[in-house]
């Protein structure tokens, strides 16, 4: 996964986050902790974000420093190839990632 740019994890800049599916990625000043998609009825990558800044998926992402988000048709297949080539690369999934989709 090439990441040209990342935003400061705050609800200043989540806000600006685009609502619409797509796949999303929370970092902290190890590298990558959570891999993540957002897509359903009313589910968006800012809300979903909003989600981890609340902590509502746990204390673990909400402590992520920065984000990363792609906008895309078929997130919870564009989650799985993310994931899959983190895997490959480290020999693990991230840290807060408990299974793969």
């Amino acid at each position: 996964m090439t990441v040209e740019k990342t935003y400061v994890f705050s609800k200043e800049l989540v806000v600006f986050a685009p609502s619409a599916h797509g796949v999303y990625v929370l970092y902290d000043d190890t590298g990558i902790i959570y891999i993540g998609e957002a897509s359903g009825k009313d589910v968006s990558i800012r809300s979903r974000l909003l989600d981890h800044l609340r902590g509502d998926h746990g204390r673990w992402t909400q402590t992520a420093k920065h984000f990363w988000w792609e906008v895309n048709a078929n997130p919870t297949a564009r989650e799985r190839v993310l994931l899959q080539e983190f895997r490959a690369k480290n020999g693990r999934l991230p840290r807060c990632n408990s299974v793969m989709p």
